[in-house]
């Protein structure tokens, strides 16, 4: 027989992966939360350092001093990230799902989320 389509999970929360196995879907999206931490952390840590030492020691945010130890202090954001990211789309979707069944399916309770 030929594969089956991967079902895809929307944000409607009514797939029948969602039903079957909600525990495993919360784990997913955290994982998927985490990883955007850590993304995000990486890719943006020299910017975020350079703007607040800039802002910090009053100095321009092109100066090289700003440059020099882009990665300083990497570990405390990439750990504050990961765990903020990882907590963000599991709260968001129960929220999401209070509102739709407080609100009903309207844009309203997208909004209330």
């Amino acid at each position: 027989p030929p594969p089956r389509p991967l079902r895809k999970m929307g944000r409607d929360h009514t797939s029948e992966e969602a039903r079957r196995n909600p525990s495993r879907v919360v784990a997913a999206r955290a994982l998927a939360g985490a990883a955007n931490g850590l993304v995000v952390a990486v890719g943006l840590h020299p910017y975020d350092a350079a703007l607040y030492r800039a802002w910090m020691r009053q100095r321009p945010f092109l100066s090289a001093k700003q440059w020099r130890n882009p990665w300083e202090g990497l570990s405390q954001t990439v750990v504050g990230r990961i765990y903020a990211n990882a907590l963000w789309i599991p709260l968001y979707d129960a929220s999401l799902q209070s509102s739709h069944a407080f609100f009903g399916s309207s844009a309203a309770s997208s909004w209330a989320a």
